[in-house]
């Protein structure tokens, strides 16, 4: 999806962590209150109101900041409840009945959640999850390495991992990072050895043992480093239910995701909007946009 038809259409860099979404839980609380992983969105969201009241402390970690932050928790339900951004004439979509639905849960998730939800980025939706102040998470697999760093987390040995929850569907998070040298690079012979030698096979291996996440299919069949690291095994299950279209790879997206949706998701999540007229506004401020950069008529 990232190399669309055109003349721009080239690789611009090597893939560096590859990032997709995972449910981690707390399974000494699950196992105190007789609960299972939620499977299902319906089994996610009948489970907010009871971790919230008999676990005392908030259900779901997630991300609620204005801006990039809080689009990035709808886009998690979103996807799985079948919603998506754009019809493939790039007319909105986003406010349909899955838009809607999906940012009405993350409202519940946000008012069932940990204090302070609704101002959190992805640092702190990590952290508060990782000092016992929620029973679940739902995002990144860089969660898998943070549970372990005695550092951060306060409940190593006390979680456990499973899929991303279905919706109408399976479909999780894509994510990452990447390596490119600038064309103005001084040294670009040696940037490319040093990029070489960080996506070589005994390097990922290394970045894993570190706390980091495997950006290579050989690392997650490593036997011995799935033994070590069970998550992986997880995460090597979870990468086919990742939507590579989860979220549009266009230059106007930063717009679209932080001045048009990140200010009405957040509206809806405050409570200050109803999410039906809040994504139908914003969908009329983004039908403008695609119109503004000749994407429609």
């Amino acid at each position: 999806k990232g190399y669309l038809a055109g003349g721009a259409a080239k690789l611009y860099g090597l893939p560096y962590g590859a990032e997709t979404s995972v449910l981690a839980y707390r399974s000494d609380i699950f196992d105190k209150l007789n609960l299972k992983a939620p499977t299902s969105y319906f089994e996610l969201e009948q489970m907010l109101p009871v971790l919230h009241d008999k676990a005392g402390m908030g259900a779901l970690a997630s991300r609620g900041k204005e801006g990039h932050q809080c689009v990035h928790a709808w886009l998690l339900h979103l996807n799985p409840l079948n919603g998506g951004i754009f019809e493939n004439s790039w007319l909105p979509r986003f406010n349909d009945a899955a838009g809607v639905r999906a940012a009405q849960l993350l409202k519940k998730i946000i008012d069932t959640g940990p204090a302070g939800a609704l101002n959190f980025g992805q640092s702190e939706m990590i952290n508060a999850f990782l000092q016992g102040e929620s029973a679940m998470y739902l995002d990144s697999t860089l969660i898998f390495g943070a549970v372990r760093d005695p550092k951060l987390s306060k409940v190593n040995g006390k979680v456990a991992f499973a899929r991303h929850p279905r919706g109408s569907r399976y479909a999780s998070q894509t994510g990452g990072l990447g390596l490119a040298i600038p064309t103005n690079a001084r040294n670009a012979d040696s940037a490319f050895l040093l990029m070489q030698w960080l996506t070589a096979k005994n390097q990922d291996k290394a970045v894993c043992h570190l706390g980091g996440v495997p950006h290579r299919m050989s690392t997650l069949a490593d036997e011995s480093l799935g033994r070590k690291y069970p998550e992986f095994q997880m995460l090597s299950r979870s990468i086919g239910d990742a939507n590579p279209n989860w979220r549009p790879i266009i230059a106007q997206w930063d717009e679209i995701n932080t001045d048009v949706l990140g200010k009405s998701i957040h509206d809806v999540i405050a409570g200050r909007q109803p999410a039906e007229a809040a994504l139908n506004d914003a969908a009329q401020a983004v039908k403008k946009i695609m119109q503004r950069e000749g994407y429609i008529t």
